[in-house]
């Protein structure tokens, strides 16, 4: 067998043709493999909003999927239920004479075989289908709810990475400004207008700034940990440094009758149903049961005249009595009836629960949005102003140093105390969309 060589002038003519075409081949590879390193690069430096990493969360998420797959496996369990039991083969010899002689000595004994098929009642496997059908939607609302709580989750923590990356671009901002006043000490030091104190002061203060940068890093790095549970990798990258838009919110009235459509309550009813027709069910335990069995018997001995005996036949039907068991019936009746009014209570209680959680968090998102119109107007602008007020001061010799680094410090937790509002409204409208307050 010979192989093609490009490079070499003695490769037989009819192969060497094909070596333009391995050529482009490894060169189409080549850049392809590049183009895909170039993709995969550039998707490590774009920005991860809240939208992708919900994404990313939700994508073949374990919870949901199991949830789902069991809402299927109740579904189908809901059809196989409707049918008929497999029957039941029955073989064996009967009238054997103990006293010997063998199958053929005595002419009852005959050699049996026959099927017994069972007949559950019609309306106990309708009750069981929709009790299945219950399950499937419970496992169903149970998915839903779940891809809520995910959601909620991931956008809780994308908030926390959020906030630290802003504060670490502010505490780095106002590093310069504390720079400033090491810079501003130390020359009113060396002019004899200030004294040593205020040097050492500032530098101090400097140094502290610097823990506070490391401190908001490990933050930082922390929060990125934790989102990485419900993303993997892509939670180091770096985060979007745009917030979701500030949404209005609809009347409490309206969302508080919206209730019952919740995934945790709709589930909650599911399971009510499933409950009230095992009270059925239980009812239909009061009600006989049908069986029927049919055998053929081969009879191998021969009547007196010589003949050979006939084989036999027979067709049984059998009810079964449900006398005897009245006490252990009206025990399950009765434990059905308790479990369905367990399920009733349950259902109001998830009701006020949650009722009470979305009147809670509706005050919260509303006096989060007016503090955070209060810092927007007021509070960042004064602590601006009286910092600049300080800083006027002490250079002109009428202020105290701890009044301009009280000022400066009082900027920078203003301009964090606003980003931390702005979080925790965005986070109070992740659960407000879980109560089903706000849509995602």
């Amino acid at each position: 067998m010979f192989y093609a060589n490009p490079g070499c002038s003695t490769a037989p003519k009819h192969l060497s043709v094909f070596a333009p075409l391995h050529r482009l081949i490894r060169q189409a590879v080549v850049i392809c493999l590049l183009a895909l390193s170039a993709t995969n690069g550039n998707a490590q430096t774009i920005p991860l909003t809240l939208a992708e990493a919900e994404r990313l969360a939700l994508l073949d998420e374990p919870g949901y999927v199991a949830e789902t797959h069991m809402a299927y496996a109740y579904a189908n369990r809901g059809e196989a239920v409707l049918e008929l039991p497999d029957p039941t083969l029955m073989a064996g010899v009967a009238n054997f004479p103990v006293s010997g002689g063998g199958l053929s000595s005595e002419a009852m004994t005959m050699t049996q075989i026959g099927i017994h098929q069972s007949f559950p009642r019609r309306e106990s496997r309708n009750i069981e289908q929709r009790m299945f059908k219950a399950q499937s939607l419970e496992s169903s609302q149970k998915a839903e709810q779940r891809s809520l709580d995910v959601r909620e989750s991931v956008q809780r923590a994308w908030l926390d990475v959020f906030y630290w990356t802003q504060a670490e671009q502010v505490v780095t901002d106002t590093k310069p400004l504390f720079a400033d006043l090491v810079s501003v000490s130390q020359s009113l030091y060396e002019l004899g207008r200030k004294g040593q104190k205020d040097y050492l002061q500032a530098s101090l203060e400097l140094t502290r700034i610097d823990d506070r940068l490391l401190m908001v890093q490990q933050e930082k790095e922390q929060a990125k940990a934790r989102l990485s549970q419900w993303i993997g990798q892509a939670a180091q990258r770096e985060v979007s440094r745009n917030l979701p838009a500030v949404r209005t919110l609809p009347d409490i009235a309206d969302l508080i009758a919206n209730l019952n459509d919740h995934p945790a309550v709709q589930s909650v009813d599911a399971e009510w149903s499933m409950k009230d027709n095992a009270v059925a069910l239980a009812e239909q335990k009061f009600k006989p049961t049908l069986g029927l069995d049919f055998g053929y018997g081969y009879r191998s001995g021969r009547m007196a005249d010589g003949s050979p005996l006939s084989d036999m036949v027979s067709l049984q039907v059998s009810v079964d009595l449900p006398f005897f068991g009245r006490s252990r019936q009206n025990k399950e009746l009765s434990a059905a009836l308790g479990e369905r009014q367990a399920m009733s209570a349950k259902h109001e209680l998830i009701l006020r629960q949650m009722s009470a959680d979305l009147r809670a968090e509706y005050i919260r998102y509303q006096q989060l949005d007016s503090r955070i119109a209060l810092y927007e107007s007021s509070v960042i602008e004064l602590a601006d102003q009286g910092a600049n007020a300080a800083l006027i001061a002490y250079r002109s010799d009428a202020g105290d140093f701890n009044d301009l680094v009280r000022g400066r410090i009082q900027v920078l937790d203003a301009h964090l105390d606003l980003i931390q509002l702005q979080v925790w409204q965005a986070q109070s409208a992740a659960r407000l969309a879980n109560l089903g307050g706000l849509r995602p």
